[in-house]
């Protein structure tokens, strides 16, 4: 969703309400984009941020906590003293642009009274905060500077006059009557669909916002071509809603929520048809703003971080796979090598034929039904020296062999360990979890230290849990140490342990507690572990299940990998349908 000129409309008329006559207290500029001011007004405190991020740009009151400089950049400085223990005196929005003017009158050192314009322009790549003199109407400086060489239309430097960005040939939504409007969308091209001319014709709109106009009137996505008078009167009357929304002031502000629970956008109007409920809705524009941005920003470095680290899996894992195939090669090679100790036998039966000096002999070959062999001898060796060779070279590929086949096992439990990790990882979407897994990434090895840990690594692990409709507790694991918390802190010996077979997933406990468990507990655990492995979109997945005391931990193994004995397979398609049949209830322990 962006910030679009509608949605400035909407912060304009809270600001109007919370900002105006509030005094300047502290300037702040905590990034190279971003202003902070700290206002008071009435006895309440407030932080306004002027965001002219790129990607974030906005403006709104903020309840964050921001890390300043140690020194204030020179915009920061110039607003200080241009700004400091100035009074806010006027909030306006030119039309529906993406424009907010906050008026200030302050004190010059000489005792004048100075009128100035702080502007923020929110504009993705060209938003830009600016700080002018309002009688003349030149810059006095910029948190980005556009000289000609960047813009020929409109330089933004200190003493130039400031100049609005270009205009767009649309319409104010204040201004629009049902004549006019109609006029406007038979001007359009007739291919275009209606969220297109929507945007075409009327100021400050923004794609989604279109979106759900149409959808109002559940038009979304049709082309013109297919309008008569009823589809342009329908359109209209969403059009109108909207026109009344902000002639009267009433802005229902939400965000939007998606089926996995993350946030997907915001809007400062509420329409049902577009959302079908799933929603947070806020009394304030200036609130939700400012909770989606800053879900938004840690979302962003969340995903960002994770990637990072499933870089970091993935090259471990391509390590873990070239060590393995070397590992097989050297077992496979003292396979080879039992030729060696064939001919070093075969070279000791007939050691009486062979000369210091030679370099080749011809034998009999009494393994391969006395067919002639041929074999070569190193010249300065004696004939034991030559038969010792061989023996040598057997030994040697055996030895190493057996060294290999031990690190082949271990190469195999680190891979299986670095495949977990990489499901976990793409499963995740908690922060709590997340930094669980990037701490098991550092005790493991795979990542330095980091120098101040993340107090979310000392609090106790929160577990998936489940109640059947009989009242059975279903305990799921959601990363590896949890796995091994789950199975040999939480569970009890006589409590059933289920896994799907040989591939990554959750260590699930069935608690008995006395009780008697029937098949559908074991289905519903079964389908659980199903559900929370890797093969979650298969179809007749086996299950391992056995008693927990049957469970063991491999002894100096990575966490949650275990061998288990006295088990049974089930066999179960994951569905969440059929899960929530044979779920009562589900929380966290």
């Amino acid at each position: 969703m962006a910030f679009d000129g509608i949605t400035m409309n909407c912060v304009k008329q809270e600001l109007q309400e919370k900002v105006l006559e509030a005094r300047i207290d502290k300037i702040y500029q905590p990034s190279p984009t971003e202003i902070l001011l700290h206002l008071r007004r009435h006895k309440e405190n407030l932080k306004l941020l002027l965001s002219a991020h790129p990607v974030y740009s906005r403006v709104c009151v903020t309840q964050k906590t921001f890390e300043n400089p140690k020194s204030p950049p020179l915009f920061c400085m110039v607003l200080r003293k241009h700004l400091d223990g100035g009074r806010i005196t006027g909030i306006f929005q030119p039309s529906f642009e993406r424009i907010l003017e906050i008026h200030i009158e302050n004190r010059t050192e000489l005792g004048d009274m100075a009128h100035l314009i702080l502007i923020i322009e929110v504009m993705g790549k060209h938003s830009n905060i600016i700080l002018l003199n309002q009688e003349e109407n030149y810059i006095i400086d910029s948190i980005k500077r556009v000289s000609f060489s960047t813009s020929q239309y409109r330089q933004v430097l200190p003493g130039l006059e400031y100049v609005l960005p270009p205009q767009q040939d649309k319409l104010n939504i204040l201004d629009l009557s049902l004549e006019t409007f109609t006029d406007k969308l038979l001007s359009q091209e007739m291919t275009v669909t209606i969220e297109r001319a929507l945007l075409n014709i009327i100021m400050g709109l923004s794609p989604s916002l279109a979106k759900q106009l149409t959808a109002r009137v559940n038009l979304e996505g049709q082309s013109l071509e297919f309008f008569g008078q009823y589809e342009f009167n329908l359109i209209w009357q969403s059009v109108d809603f909207l026109k009344g929304t902000v002639t009267a002031n009433t802005y229902e502000p939400i965000i939007f929520i998606d089926s996995t629970g993350q946030y997907s956008g915001f809007s400062p109007i509420d329409i049902p048809e577009y959302h079908n409920g799933n929603v947070a809705k806020f009394k304030s524009i200036n609130e939700a703003v400012d909770k989606y941005y800053d879900w938004l920003l840690k979302n962003n470095l969340f995903m960002s971080i994770k990637s990072n680290l499933q870089n970091t899996i993935n090259k471990e894992i391509k390590r873990c796979e070239k060590k393995l195939g070397i590992q097989l090669e050297t077992v496979q090679a003292s396979k080879n090598s039992i030729q060696d100790k064939i001919l070093g036998e075969l070279l000791t039966a007939n050691m009486h034929k062979v000369k210091k000096g030679m370099k080749e002999i011809q034998v009999k070959d009494y393994y391969n039904n006395n067919a002639p062999v041929y074999i070569k001898l190193q010249a300065e060796l004696t004939p034991a020296g030559n038969a010792q060779r061989y023996f040598k070279k057997y030994n040697k590929a055996k030895n190493a062999a057996k060294k290999a086949a031990i690190q082949m096992e271990q190469s195999k439990e680190e891979l299986a360990y670095l495949e977990s990790l990489s499901f976990w990882l793409s499963e995740t979407n908690s922060h709590e979890d997340f930094f669980q897994i990037e701490q098991e990434l550092i005790d493991g090895g795979y990542l330095r230290p980091k120098n101040k840990p993340e107090a979310g690594n000392k609090t106790r692990p929160v577990l998936n849990t489940y109640v059947t409709k009989d009242g059975f507790k279903i305990l799921v694991g959601k990363n590896n140490k949890q796995n091994d918390l789950l199975t040999f802190k939480a569970a009890k010996d006589n409590d059933m342990w289920f896994h799907a077979k040989d591939i990554p997933g959750s260590h699930v406990i069935l608690k008995l507690e006395g009780k008697e468990i029937s098949h559908k507990e074991i289905e519903a655990a079964a389908l659980l572990a199903a559900f929370h492995s890797k093969g979650k979109h298969s179809a007749n997945l086996p299950v391992d299940y056995t008693q927990v005391k049957n469970v063991k931990k491999i002894k100096g193994a990575k966490p949650g990998l275990v061998t288990y004995e006295n088990y049974k397979t089930i066999f179960v398609t994951p569905d969440k349908e059929i899960i929530s049949t044979l779920l009562n209830t589900k929380g966290d322990s």
